[in-house]
């Protein structure tokens, strides 16, 4: 291992770590950058990607670092031809490191998305539907109320909706209705519709009055 003379390598917690697993050293001459090059110039490189992201595109912390160190990666050496990824694992990185929760969080919103436009594609103009109650405080409550009568689609997942009973409208996102008979997750021992099994989707019909029957 090449190692310089800061202070943060020549200390009894390194020296120890350094002696347990037998580690032999090269401590390279203060004020001789060139002892390790490679080293030096890695750094210089990082540091100006790093310098380009602040500047050009307002990135810093862990993101820039990944950004710096992928493009670094993906960079052919003059002296090799070939990029860092190619020599050590035969392929090249395209794409910025994500973590798995990152990933994760990412598939939820592709799916959240793509039940959205689903139901967006199924309504139609004329069709009744029924909206989350929002004001409901206890479980008797009816979870829906309406119905509805869908007005006018609007852009970016939005309905225009008319009350049959009063004329009243209003616009509603398309996640928050629920067409006359549909599959809903009913809570165990929900008493608006008396199950007291786990948890489980079931085909249910939601009345005029609001109630899940």
């Amino acid at each position: 291992m090449v190692l310089d003379q800061g202070r943060e390598f020549r200390n009894w917690i390194v020296r120890g770590f350094l002696e347990e697993f037998r580690i032999r050293v090269h401590w390279t001459t203060p004020g001789h950058p060139r002892s390790h090059g490679m080293v030096e110039r890695l750094h210089s490189t990082l540091l100006e990607h790093l310098h380009l992201l602040r500047i050009g595109r307002g990135i810093v912390g862990d993101g820039a670092w990944a950004r710096a160190l992928l493009a670094y990666n993906n960079s052919v050496h003059s002296a090799t031809g070939r990029t860092p990824l190619e020599l050590m694992r035969s392929w090249q990185q395209s794409d910025p490191p994500v973590s798995a929760d990152e990933r994760r969080k990412s598939d939820r919103v592709d799916r959240a998305n793509e039940k959205a436009t689903d139901r967006w594609d199924r309504v139609r103009v004329g069709d009744h539907v029924f909206l989350r109650n929002w004001y409901r405080r206890r479980k008797s409550d009816p979870r829906f109320v309406g119905p509805y009568v869908v007005a006018s689609k609007l852009r970016r997942y939005r309905l225009r909706v008319r009350d049959s009973a009063t004329g009243r409208t209003r616009v509603v996102h398309v996640r928050e209705t629920r067409p006359p008979s549909a599959k809903l997750r009913v809570p165990c021992g929900d008493p608006a519709i008396g199950r007291s099994a786990s948890d489980s989707e079931v085909t249910v019909t939601l009345e005029s009055s609001g109630e899940i029957r």
